[in-house]
């Protein structure tokens, strides 16, 4: 039986991945770059990237879909063209995260309704301040 794609609705959504492994390798440099080729490739190719957060070995976003959009394929096209382009520019990261993925391959989502989305982008802002004050 074929798999079937998942559907999503139109609106918002809270996006969570993270780095291959959970390495803490998204600092400094590397973050700066990162962030960079979110927003070129999302401005290229039309995503809609309201927001986003980088930690060390995580990233949250807060994404538009339009009715004829897969998040599937824009966050497998956002995550792909990203890791192509750090490679490029970081060769010996391939080396520190031990595998020639820069991301993990799944990702986590949620729906946002539109009058929640205010709440949502103070969450991914506050990611630093949180994980600060989390035990352990």
């Amino acid at each position: 039986m074929a798999k079937q794609k998942k559907r999503h609705i139109p609106g918002f959504y809270h996006v969570t991945f993270s780095s291959k492994s959970r390495r803490g390798v998204l600092v400094g440099t590397v973050k700066e770059r990162v962030a960079f080729w979110f927003e070129t490739i999302a401005e290229d190719k039309g995503i809609g990237l309201i927001e986003y957060f980088i930690m060390p070995d995580h990233v949250h976003m807060l994404i538009r879909l339009r009715a004829e959009e897969n998040l599937s394929y824009w966050m497998q096209l956002l995550k792909g063209r990203t890791a192509r382009e750090i490679f490029k520019e970081f060769d010996w990261l391939r080396m520190d995260v031990g595998a020639n993925r820069l991301w993990t391959k799944s990702f986590g989502s949620s729906y946002v309704p539109a009058e929640k989305t205010d709440v949502v982008l103070r969450y991914i802002r506050r990611q630093e301040e949180i994980h600060r004050n989390r035990p352990g």
